[in-house]
């Protein structure tokens, strides 16, 4: 159940972050701004959804930089996915499952090998 908390925590806090910074980069920036904005959106959702998730005991502090790592791993082939498939709003959401499951998989990872 822990894991689920923890990828369903992060897609969600990643998402919102993703279309805050989409919509905010498209304000500020003419050329470009939604895509910029929805990167570094989706690098701080990672960011700060792995701090709540140590906040909140779903991961341990030692596993933070792999959780943060296999995240952001998950979240550029989500970009490309997203890029490739503009049109179809539900792909752009599923893509996010990417960064929960790169979440769950560092966990994991680190869990399974504490001397990493």
């Amino acid at each position: 159940m822990r894991k689920i908390k923890l990828f369903l925590l992060i897609c969600i806090i990643t998402g919102v972050l993703i279309f805050s910074g989409s919509v905010l980069g498209n304000g500020l920036i003419p050329w470009k701004g939604i895509f910029v904005g929805a990167i570094l959106g989706g690098i701080g959702g990672i960011l700060i959804a792995t701090v709540i998730a140590a906040k909140v005991q779903l991961i341990s502090r030692q596993s933070r930089a792999y959780v943060i790592g296999f995240s952001l791993a998950g979240f550029l082939p989500a970009i490309l996915i997203s890029l490739n498939n503009l049109g179809s709003p539900v792909i752009l959401v599923l893509s996010t499952g990417l960064v929960g499951l790169g979440a769950v998989l560092g966990d994991y990872l680190k869990n399974r090998n504490p001397k990493l």
